[in-house]
């Protein structure tokens, strides 16, 4: 089927029982969907009605008949789904055999202008004598609406003549900024004359507070190292003997969230206090860089099913012993500088995993290695 383009259109159609395709089926709710052009189905704008005897009707809007191919799918309980495909046309036989003015004129004015390529076939001298003024013209309410805002030109009553002075304005401008931006690429830049007379801003140091700046920072205003005047060194100096300042190790955890902090190699167990009853549990110890990493790019996995790597030496007290061998932690300071990782002990009872602690694991570099 052929339907003209975007224009509203009224679709009928059978619905044929389910249960028996011989037999056409009533009194039903049908979902209509529209694809447009190999589109996405959509539900339709408009419901779709009943007729009687199986008949149905379904009015399309001119937005759903806004493609050259419409796909319609009609579905509803109880009945077979009915899927109808049509392609549209600009325009039908009947707008061209369509006598009227104004069909005619738009004909006229399509293209570029048809009136113009008539007259242009006519004789020479076919037109002399032609005064246009003596031509009797009947405007349309419409016409002359048209004519009046082709003169005022926008809505707020402006002329076409003020439109035209306004335009030559924005022009003036236009070329001012021509002149203080230049083409870099596919973009435009400031011109460096634009910039010289840029304003300061409020952002801008002061030279007597850029010195103070650069006394402050110890900076002698080269590429070369800093002075050593100014205060930043001294704060440096003292953060580089606070990284060395002795840390206390924690080998004991009673706290959700507590730091484990231990030197590298050592094997002295942890001691966790959980204080809740861990008869039956199983628990699992787990060591990574990032808590996004995956459980197989763990550093350290320990599990109370070996005792020399989880003990629980009370189980009615929630108390056990992780312990960690000498090669658990020999390889995580390549560099030899401290480094914090992330650990958590899951439990795991009566088929319910729970995580009862969960911190940073601080290792520190030892003098002595293993």
């Amino acid at each position: 089927m052929t339907f003209k383009k975007n224009a509203q259109r009224q679709i009928v159609f059978v619905m044929i029982d389910s249960a028996d395709t011989k037999n056409v089926k009533t009194g039903l709710t049908v979902t209509a969907q529209a694809s447009k052009d190999g589109g996405a189905f959509a539900n339709a704008t408009n419901a779709v009605a009943e007729i009687g005897g199986g008949f149905y009707k379904l009015t399309l809007t001119a937005d759903e008949m806004n493609a050259d191919a419409v796909a319609l799918k009609l579905t509803a309980t109880g009945a077979v789904q009915q899927n109808l495909v049509f392609y549209t046309v600009t325009k039908l036989a009947s707008d061209l055999n369509d006598p009227s003015a104004s069909a005619i004129r738009t004909e006229l004015e399509a293209d570029g202008g048809k009136l113009d390529a008539i007259c242009d076939k006519l004789p020479s001298g076919s037109l002399s004598g032609f005064n246009p003024a003596s031509q009797d013209v009947n405007l349309s309410d419409t016409d002359l609406a048209d004519l009046k805002d082709s003169i005022k030109g926008t809505p707020n009553g402006r002329t076409v003549k003020e439109a035209y002075e306004k335009a030559d304005a924005a022009k003036g401008v236009a070329d001012k900024l021509n002149t203080a931006m230049e083409a870099d690429g596919a973009v435009y830049r400031f011109t460096q004359n634009a910039l010289e007379q840029a304003p300061l801003g409020q952002g801008n140091w002061t030279t007597d507070e850029k010195a103070q700046i650069r006394q402050a920072l110890g900076l002698s205003g080269t590429t070369g190292q800093t002075t050593g005047d100014g205060n930043l060194d001294d704060v440096l100096a003292r953060l580089t003997a606070l990284l060395g300042h002795p840390v206390v190790v924690q080998t004991s955890v009673a706290v959700v969230g507590q730091e484990i902090v231990r030197y590298r190699g050592d094997t002295a167990p942890t001691a966790f206090d959980a204080g809740r009853d861990l008869t039956g549990a199983a628990l699992r110890f787990t060591v990574k860089r990032r808590a996004t990493d995956p459980q197989s790019a763990a550093l350290i996995t320990k599990s109370s099913q070996q005792a020399s790597e989880i003990e629980i030496t009370d189980a009615a007290e929630g108390r056990f012993l992780v312990k960690l061998a000498a090669d658990d932690t020999t390889g995580l300071l390549p560099n030899g500088r401290r480094a914090a990782f992330l650990y958590d002990v899951e439990m795991t009872l009566s088929s319910q995993v729970e995580t009862l602690f969960a911190g940073a694991l601080i290792l520190l570099p030892d003098v002595t290695t293993p």
